[in-house]
């Protein structure tokens, strides 16, 4: 046979070959299409989700209806709730591109049986079209929510993870935080116990946090002790909302007729003001956001203030300043005076000393010097008492020469009571409620075991 009659029978054979196997591949496929379709695997819902603007969720609870202007920040325009915007947004999302895993049961007679005889519906909206589903119970295996649509009984299933952000009740809908916001975007703290304010916190325009109230000019405000505070409330979260329109009698139960502590947080968005009553457990207080009126649970070690007193915002001495700023300290202790005088070498980062008029040179002399001078500027605060009137004479006094103005800072130590446990400190012939302990003092470093020291050896 000729070559070419050979190529000719050979391109038909691969030309049947080929059609045989694109025949049997599409016959494959559409197979497969039909199991699939029968089998109630396939899109159940497809939408763009950036173009949802409405959202409405029904259940036993009632029907909420929310909007959005952004696709992020939700709003409910039918009740006074505050909404957690996450949940929607990931409703949204779990909608938008919605497969079925499989089809359970066409034209149901008896949909209680999948917890849809009192479904919850949940429809997006464009303000075009609606797209819609109806969500019943977890099935018994855990792995899938039985749905439906509206418009018919045929019952198919959803993965776990995409139902459960589409079965989502009126507590779910709730913002659960005391305040959205960022540790950085919180601009205030107000703290009261009763009528009286603890402390009135506000951070200004350069970022500073400064004391409002009460008016104490002596100790600055602790950053980090701040940003720790707000930091615990950000995150707090409710256990359980417990009602939402209290009657006297339930705010009285729950000792929110007369709260105990309110608090007050804020950004540059949102300002929040919380009232806390009694504890039913240990470790667990309610608490009723004011706008909502409605009343939850918090665990109190979330909260984190309750009981504090202000000097949880203040720094830890009771006088703090850079030794370099200091040119002389003096000491009126046990009827003796102790002049010190400081001369900061820049270049060497050292001192020396001047004590009561002449310059020590000794190596000991002048490291005990050095702890006694340190330990004057680290003197810690342990409680404040606003209320209190210091009376008597004081134990003893230390007196700072600074160079800057004022350059006199004077702090008398005056005994709270006989045996001297604690002391107020009368800063400038001022007393603002700080208070320290005499254990503290008389401690390995503290103040008046050192000054005992070099007192003995004068």
């Amino acid at each position: 046979m000729k070559f070419w009659k050979l190529a000719i029978i050979l391109v038909v054979i691969i030309g049947v070959s080929a059609g045989a196997y694109f025949g049997i591949s599409k016959s494959i496929e559409n197979k497969e299409a039909e199991e699939l379709a029968s089998s109630g695997v396939g899109n159940f819902l497809k939408f763009d989700s950036e173009d949802i603007n409405f959202v409405s969720y029904t259940s036993s609870d009632g029907t909420f209806e929310l909007t959005s202007e952004d696709g992020s920040s939700w709003t409910c325009t039918n009740s006074d709730m505050r909404i957690d915007s996450d949940i929607v947004v990931y409703t949204i999302y779990a909608m938008c591109d919605l497969d079925t895993t499989k089809l359970v049961e066409e034209d149901s007679t008896d949909l209680s049986k999948y917890g849809l005889d009192n479904p919850i519906s949940v429809t997006c909206s464009d303000g075009y079209d609606e797209y819609s589903i109806q969500i019943g119970n977890l099935s018994p295996s855990g792995e899938s929510y039985y749905i439906k649509s509206p418009d018919n009984n045929d019952v198919y299933t959803i993965s776990a993870s995409e139902g459960s952000a589409i079965h989502i009740t009126k507590n779910d809908l709730k913002n659960r935080l005391i305040i959205d916001s960022y540790n950085s975007d919180v601009n205030k703290i107000v703290y009261s116990e009763g009528d009286n304010v603890v402390f009135n916190c506000q951070k200004d325009e350069s970022g500073v946090w400064t004391l409002v109230e009460p008016n104490i000019s002596n100790i600055d405000t602790n950053i980090a002790k701040i940003s720790s505070i707000t930091d615990l409330l950000i995150r707090a979260d409710v256990i359980d909302f417990i009602t939402e329109n209290p009657t006297e009698q339930e705010l009285a139960e729950y000792g929110l007729d007369n709260p105990k502590y309110t608090i007050e947080i804020a950004d540059s968005d949102e300002d929040n003001t919380i009232y806390l009553g009694n504890s039913p457990t240990d470790n667990v207080i309610y608490v009723q956001f004011a706008d909502t009126k409605e009343v939850a649970t918090f665990y109190m070690g979330e909260i984190g203030i309750i009981d504090a007193d202000v000097s949880i915002i203040l720094n830890d001495v009771v006088y703090n300043d850079k030794k370099e700023n200091i040119t002389n300290i003096t000491y009126e202790y046990n009827g003796q005076t102790l002049d010190v005088d400081l001369e900061y070498d820049s270049d060497n980062r050292s001192y020396t000393y001047t004590k009561n008029g002449s310059i020590v040179t000794d190596e000991d002399e002048i490291s005990e010097l050095g702890i006694l001078t340190d330990a004057s500027l680290q003197i810690s605060l342990y409680k404040m008492d606003l209320d209190a009137t210091p009376t008597g004479e004081p134990s003893f006094t230390i007196t700072f020469t600074r160079n800057y103005e004022p350059n006199i800072y004077k702090l008398e130590f005056i005994p709270t009571d006989e045996d001297t446990n604690y002391y107020y400190v009368v800063m400038n012939g001022d007393y603002f409620g700080c208070i320290v302990r005499n254990r503290i003092l008389i401690s390995e470093n503290g103040v008046l075991k050192l000054l005992d020291s070099v007192l003995a050896s004068t």
